[in-house]
């Protein structure tokens, strides 16, 4: 593990000591169970209750790079449909440039202001793996998870041996302060009317979001001196939309919070581009988080589409990335087939869907046999909604596992931004011993969470 440790002391120095800690521990099959129940969580779990330890020096990097990249990734569509909508609708497969337009360009939505970022952190720094738009991104409510870290004994006997506390950012307390101030800018709330948030949820989670949503909107709303009003729903089918507005059992709703993974339907979008709800997600946040925008970087970054700056960001933090249509390709500053180029260095590659997630249909051909991988590429070649990208590495961290013990990790750092803010985050880490290159809960991995030391 001295790698490990290398990459700890990165973090910081108490980052590391946690790690050559935690490296000393007796294996420890089974998952890591706290010293007492945490029955507020309702029936959520947490896959890794060991936290990662991160400096502040380590955290305000991965903020700014989460901002300049957040900042450019989440922009495209617009950038793209205001410069050339004619391309933006060949681009994102729409019957014409029109239509593009309507999609794309809708004045009342706020979409790119609340999102995540997926990184890896490797040998040469931090690289973007895709964006996650909107509320419904996984991992909103992990600060909620601290308490269980704090109760697991081989975290809590260190804090103590240590005289040290844990903390982390209130990610969801920045996203509802940033639903309230999206609501008072609403004229009848801006008038003196009550701020109505409609949140639409998985009817498992209904119970808990009723109690708890209504709670963390009605304490972001009071830090404005509001009075609002709170609706969980499981389907849209409770909205009424009117022509002046929307409303849920006579109650206004100004924003609508999805946490159900499904698209928009027309009538959120007219009340979106009628100016009369905001929703997250809604209207572009279907391409925003399209992770083709990484292929439109790479290939109109020398089209004078770019600042400076933006190509130093596109640079430093985009993996290349390209649609899998054949033909030539530059990369590296040589042209090359792009089947060929796939073939001839598999190793540096990794094969994905566009829209899809769960690490569902990703392929790294580091792991592929050079069959698998061919046949793998030939199926994708000359469909547009698949990509070939550079693969992205991570340092090795020391985490439990089940069938591992305390062992080395590849780690995916999720990083949000609401409204222009870094507001915390979450990682995901697979064993490098049971790998497949994907880290995502989707394909075994675990869910956890970096925690600031004081």
């Amino acid at each position: 593990m001295s790698s490990a440790f290398d990459s700890h002391r990165e973090l910081s120095p108490e980052s590391e000591r946690f790690a050559r800690y935690l490296a000393e521990q007796p294996f420890a099959s089974g998952p890591l169970v706290p010293g007492r129940g945490m029955p507020h969580l309702h029936d959520w779990s947490v896959d890794q209750p060991v936290p990662l330890l991160v400096g502040t020096p380590f955290l305000e990097r991965l903020e700014e790079v989460t901002r300049q990249a957040g900042r450019l990734i989440v922009g495209m569509p617009l950038r793209l449909v205001r410069a050339a909508p004619s391309l933006a609708a060949r681009f994102w497969g729409m019957t014409d440039a029109e239509t593009a337009v309507k999609v794309l360009d809708v004045p009342s939505c706020y979409d790119d202001e609340v999102y995540r970022l997926d990184l890896m952190y490797g040998d040469d720094g931090f690289r973007i793996l895709e964006a996650n738009m909107g509320a419904g991104a996984s991992g909103f409510y992990a600060q909620a998870w601290l308490p269980i870290y704090l109760d697991t004994p081989v975290t809590a006997q260190y804090l103590e041996r240590q005289g040290l506390s844990l903390r982390c950012k209130d990610t969801v307390g920045y996203l509802f302060d940033h639903v309230a101030k999206i609501c008072r800018r609403q004229p009848d709330v801006a008038a003196g009317g009550r701020a109505g948030l409609a949140m639409l949820v998985d009817p498992r989670f209904r119970e808990f979001a009723s109690v708890h949503v209504a709670r963390w909107f009605a304490e972001a709303a009071q830090r404005l001196g509001m009075e609002c009003v709170t609706s969980t729903i499981v389907d849209e089918s409770e909205l009424t939309y009117g022509p002046s507005g929307v409303t849920c059992n006579g109650q206004p709703v100004h924003v609508l919070v999805r946490n159900d993974g499904q698209g928009v339907s027309r009538q959120t979008f007219a009340a979106c581009t009628a100016g009369h709800l905001v929703a997250f997600d809604g209207p572009t946040s279907f391409f925003s988080g399209d992770k083709r925008t990484f292929a439109l970087m790479t290939a109109m970054r020398d089209d004078a589409w770019f600042t400076r700056d933006e190509i130093g960001v596109i640079d430093a933090l985009i993996p290349w990335t390209s649609l899998m249509l054949p033909g030539p390709v530059r990369f590296e500053d040589a042209e090359h087939d792009l089947r060929e180029l796939a073939l001839s260095q598999r190793e540096r590659f990794v094969l994905k869907p566009a829209r899809d997630y769960g690490g569902r249909g990703v392929v790294l051909g580091r792991y592929s046999d050079a069959a698998t991988w061919q046949a793998r590429i030939d199926a994708a070649l000359g469909d547009h909604q698949w990509l070939l990208q550079q693969c992205a590495s991570s340092k090795p961290y020391v985490f439990h596992h089940p069938e591992t013990g305390y062992s080395d990790h590849d780690v995916v750092w999720g990083a949000f931004i609401v409204g222009g803010t870094p507001a915390g985050g979450t990682i995901r880490m697979k064993p490098r011993s049971l790998t497949d290159g994907v880290i995502n809960v989707g394909r075994a991995g675990q869910e956890g969470l970096f925690c600031l030391h004081d």
